[in-house]
């Protein structure tokens, strides 16, 4: 598996280093290019839609979880929509990192609002205990 600096799979080669697999996305996530095996590159959105229920593997955008078939990424806690571009669940008030007041801190100079995190629950349902 060969990536980016995002971390976003590009190619997926065999053994033996040829190319099985090619991907290329826009800023946002999208698909914009998928090449498989020795067939010609697809640009088309719904071609490659079709075409992504066969990948190898279904991570792909900074190494995410891609959703094919309803467009989505799921970057773990978050679904998030290329075509829209943004986030589907906002964050929780209670992940809103605060800068504090220098006086009051040693090396932190931020906080969480509820001051532990691990007792804070999501918008999304997600609770963590």
């Amino acid at each position: 598996m060969h990536k980016d600096y995002l971390g976003s799979v590009l190619a997926i080669t065999d053994e033996s280093g040829n190319i099985v697999e090619q991907r290329h996305y826009d800023a946002w996530g999208q698909f914009t290019h998928l090449k498989v095996g020795n067939g010609a590159i697809i640009t088309d959105k719904d071609a490659i839609l079709n075409l992504s229920k066969d990948l190898i593997i279904d991570r792909g955008y900074t190494s995410h979880e891609h959703l094919n078939e309803v467009g989505l990424i799921h970057m773990n806690g978050r679904l998030y929509d290329p075509a829209l571009r943004r986030f589907l669940i906002y964050s929780c008030s209670n992940f809103v990192v605060k800068k504090v007041h220098t006086k009051f801190s040693n090396t932190n100079s931020y906080y969480f609002r509820t001051s532990s995190i691990i007792l804070s629950s999501l918008l999304s349902g997600s609770v963590f205990r």
